[in-house]
């Protein structure tokens, strides 16, 4: 062996221990690893080991699989916000709202519960406050796809006395004065409320807003008030007793014109409150606080580039209100324009007027009745847009409009269709020289019956049609055909096997005593 051979030997044995040292990349195809990290070490671990712990982890997420597309109940929820209480359960899949439930729940102590479906919740209706209930979730309870519930389920359900609450009924803040009998005050729980009423002179509610106010829950604070104390007076403070029902609300009516006596220009606010005394650490009472206007007088107003058209009312006859000034105020109360109604009730604002810019702009219309009663219409409040309403009416068809009417809306097979056609001019007069077609038409279009008329006796036909008794079910129509003109009147009415709502009435007569003449 040559130096040259032994030297070549010895660099590629040292190159193979090399490569084996590092591991090398070379594995054969389908070999696994099957050591383990363990305490900063690597252990090795035979295959039969490490099949074994594969099948585990299979068996573990399976498992896990199960339990989550298993149908069952999570917890329930309550909602003391209205005047019932409600309870609502909740489930791990959605419920179908098609399926009745009533026979998979039960009540201890038994009762007619009203159930509803909300996406996973069944909710139970009729429920009342201080009560205590167990409802029983019987097994084959299912949900929307079908799964079954697998275990019956105990829930007990209590509930509290309802919050004690103290408010205004509606959410209006204009009082008629005359023919109301005072301000409704709703209360919950409730035996006293205290009350302060506050007037606020006519010249300040250029720097109020005049809204609903607001009610706050006991326990629960509330910053600032509806209006600065240094524009607000007080007439009276006092207090009411209301005649409290349990868990129920009470409306009592508070004589606010008593109280006001003579009316003053200006609007009032009225604060509400708990009168009871409570425990430290129980938060403020219940309390809300609103603006009242107490008057007679509607201001309505119509905008446009031409300007502002106001017009003022009665709130008891509805009738215009005339010789009454109108003022038109800015938001720096400076008072940008002022005149008189007419005969009418009507006030015309030029529309310069309300292109001011800054504190110049209009802020609101004030109304001064002779009675006192003042009408504030503040204009920053969003308008009623009729841009989206139907307010262009039906558009004539030509010389000749009409309308058809039935007495009813839905009729069964067999029965009989009185049909009134009204024929009309541009003007709105019967029309009664005209011929025409009265058509009847079936789901499918086809007609079901043609009958003519030349004689419009009033500018009025008729013509009861018959259904048969095969008649196909569905919307049939029926129009009228003017001869020279086409269609000029229309109705779609519907053809369906129904039974109508019907009454049970029990008479008790009295078989002994005569009925005499005259009675």
């Amino acid at each position: 062996m040559t130096r040259l051979s032994t030297w070549f030997r010895i660099v590629f044995v040292a190159t193979l221990l090399a490569l084996s040292a590092c591991g090398g990349d070379d594995k054969p195809a389908g070999s696994e690893d099957t050591s383990v990290y363990r305490d900063g070490e690597i252990v090795p671990r035979n295959r039969a080991d490490q099949r074994a712990a594969e099948r585990r982890e299979r068996q573990r997420q399976d498992a896990i699989a199960d339990a989550e597309s298993e149908f069952a109940y999570f917890r329930y929820k309550i909602d003391v916000s209205g005047d019932a209480p409600l309870a609502c359960f909740v489930f791990s899949a959605a419920l179908s709202p098609e399926q009745d439930y009533a026979d998979y729940i039960e009540f201890r102590p038994a009762f007619r519960p009203a159930l509803s479906v909300e996406g996973r919740e069944l909710c139970v209706g009729g429920l009342g406050f201080g009560e205590e209930r167990t409802a029983i979730l019987k097994s084959g309870l299912q949900s929307a796809d079908g799964r079954a519930l697998q275990t019956t389920e105990e829930v007990p359900i209590s509930f509290d006395d309802r919050p004690s609450y103290v408010g205004f009924e509606g959410a209006g803040v204009i009082l008629p004065r005359l023919d109301a009998d005072g301000l409704a005050v709703e209360t919950v729980n409730v035996d006293q409320v205290k009350i302060s009423v506050m007037r606020v002179n006519d010249r300040a509610l250029a720097f109020e807003w005049i809204t609903a106010g607001r009610t706050n829950a006991q326990g629960e604070y509330s910053y600032g008030r509806l209006a600065n104390n240094n524009v607000a007076t007080e007439l009276w403070s006092g207090s009411m007793q209301i005649s409290r029902v349990q868990n129920a609300p009470v409306i009592t009516v508070f004589p606010l014109a008593d109280v006001v006596g003579e009316l003053e220009p200006g609007a009032y606010i009225v604060r509400l409150e708990d009168g009871r005394d409570l425990p430290n650490g129980s938060g403020p009472p219940a309390a809300a606080e609103r603006w009242i206007v107490m008057t007679d007088l509607a201001l309505s107003a119509y905008a446009s580039e031409a300007g502002l058209d106001v017009t003022l009312r009665s709130l008891q006859t509805g009738q215009p209100v005339s010789g009454t000034p109108v003022e038109l105020i800015g938001y720096n109360n400076d008072v940008l324009a002022e005149a008189q109604t007419n005969a009418e009730g009507r006030i015309a604002f030029d529309g310069a007027l309300l292109a001011g810019n800054g504190s110049a702009r209009p802020r609101l219309l004030l109304a001064q009745g002779a009675d006192g009663d003042t009408a504030v219409l503040d204009l920053t409040r969003a308008p009623v847009d009729l841009a989206s309403e139907e307010v262009g009416g039906r558009s004539v068809s030509g010389d000749v409009d009409g309308f058809v009417y039935t007495e009813r809306g839905i009729y069964r097979p067999g029965e009989t269709v009185h049909l009134t056609g009204l024929i009309r001019d541009q003007t709105g007069r019967a029309v009664t020289d005209r011929s025409g077609t009265f058509v009847v038409r079936r789901p499918n279009g086809l007609e079901a019956q043609r009958v003519r008329f030349d004689d419009v006796e009033g500018g009025a036909v008729a013509l009861d049609y018959a259904l048969p008794r095969g008649a196909a079910r569905g919307n049939w129509t029926a129009t009228i055909e003017i001869d020279g003109i086409g269609r000029v009147a229309y109705r779609a009415f519907s053809v369906e096997d129904f039974v109508p709502q019907r009454i049970a009435v029990a008479l008790d007569g009295d078989e002994d005593t005569p009925i005499k003449a005259g009675e």
